[in-house]
């Protein structure tokens, strides 16, 4: 069944600067009504609901990009108050260290900018290291800005917190975390849970206090929080287990234990606050409150796993034969099958009760749409866009052209 999506609101960036970078979107921030589209350049406020600029801010990049020392993702890369009424933007200042800049949502006015450091692993390397670029990225859920830094040098991984005060910038704690493990997938949306090579843990985004379970055996995923409990999974041998431990990850209980002839990776998620245990890329083993487990068998590879209720599960999968799928949670049938015109779901995101996905209406590429399903009802529909989605939430999706970088679509969610 189709859903109706509003028409589309188009957003035009003035393109002052001669830079071929000048136009590539480093990061937004989505707010009810309104949006914070930063580039290399310049900032711009925009308005959702008319696509007009309500405010404008220019930067000159700090450093060259050739000269960067770490990564940000786009997804974690600004942070915002509770309430919009600021928000921290993050940049890599000219010493290497992490620049957070506080602006005023409304006036695009600073309020404060401090530094906090980076770790550089490539200073330090000597000949046959194995050195990654640290990855840098904002917590979500928090009260002040708290910055984490992910770094790796051969086998040794080190988490680095900070939080600001986002009063002034002051700082409040920092912790520092080693042999701590954060899942790709897992860095957009850091809550504060980790792994290490022999356990989980959890430090308190509030007081800096780090936590740990008692050392687990095997082969561990990364913890992720589902209802009031840390579910997380283990495998080691031809042995999968599915735990739930306590909040203060004191104690823990087993939920699953699957058997498989090879087993090379488990992980956990979240399905409207049951735990899924995922072995391998095509067995699904669903917890219920009541009765046995649900097995469902997908295709590789899973990307993605959603629900809105605990009746429809929904999987996206990518690659060759990709596509999204919709489970019955009570008997495992299948609901909805969805194949685009190529490739499959992995380049999604899901925004309250909505997976808001970009795939190619056509087979070289050159037709894009947003495909958005309502995870409630299983209403689904296509909105052609121009280009690449670079975020969704909040009840819109922002998608930069393909052909020209200053050009943006804006596209409402609800009916």
């Amino acid at each position: 069944m189709e859903m109706l999506i509003p028409d589309l609101i188009e957003i035009s960036l003035p393109a002052e600067s001669p830079h071929p970078a000048a136009g590539r979107v480093d990061q937004i921030c989505i707010a009810d009504q309104t949006a914070w589209i930063h580039r290399r350049y310049d900032s711009h406020l925009v308005s959702l609901q008319t696509g007009e600029i309500c405010y404008r801010s220019d930067h000159p990049p700090l450093m060259k990009y050739e000269d960067k020392h770490f990564g940000v993702p786009l997804e974690s890369g600004v942070w915002h108050a509770p309430d919009f009424a600021c928000y921290v933007f993050l940049r890599e200042a000219r010493s290497g260290n992490a620049q957070l800049s506080c602006f005023d949502w409304q006036t695009g006015k600073i309020r404060w900018e401090t530094e906090v450091a980076v770790p550089n692993p490539i200073s330090t390397m000597r000949m046959n290291d194995s050195v990654e670029l640290p990855d840098v990225f904002f917590a979500i859920g928090t009260t002040h800005p708290t910055l984490c830094v992910l770094t790796k040098q051969n086998n040794d991984t080190r988490l680095y917190v900070n939080q600001v005060s986002v009063d002034d910038g002051r700082r409040i704690w920092s912790q520092e975390i080693e042999q701590a493990r954060i899942g790709i997938l897992t860095k957009p949306r850091f809550s504060g849970l980790f792994k290490t090579d022999n356990t989980v843990g959890r430090i308190d985004l509030k007081t800096g206090a780090c936590k740990h379970l008692p050392e687990q055996p095997g082969v561990i995923s990364q913890p992720i929080i589902v209802g009031d409990h840390i579910c997380f999974s283990t495998y080691e041998g031809t042995s999968a287990h599915l735990y739930a431990a306590d909040a203060d990850l004191q104690n823990r209980t087993q939920l699953i234990q699957f058997k498989e002839r090879q087993i090379h990776e488990t992980e956990v998620y979240d399905v409207a606050a049951l735990p899924l245990l995922r072995v391998n890329q095509g067995k699904l083993i669903l917890c219920r409150h009541e009765g046995d487990p649900l097995f469902i068998k997908v295709r590789p590879f899973v990307y993605g796993i959603a629900a809105a209720t605990q009746h429809i599960v929904y999987v996206m999968t990518d690659g060759q034969g990709g596509r999204l799928q919709a489970f019955d949670m009570s008997d495992g049938g299948e609901l909805l099958n969805i194949k685009p015109k190529m490739g499959g779901f992995g380049r999604h995101t899901v925004d309250d009760n909505l997976i808001v996905a970009s795939v190619a209406t056509s087979r070289d590429w050159s037709k894009r749409a947003l495909h958005i399903i309502d995870m409630q009802n299983l209403n689904h529909q296509l909105r052609p866009v121009n280009g690449h989605m670079l975020g969704a939430k909040n009840g819109f999706a922002i998608v930069q052209s393909s052909t020209n970088l200053n050009e943006l679509e804006c596209v409402g969610l609800a009916e």
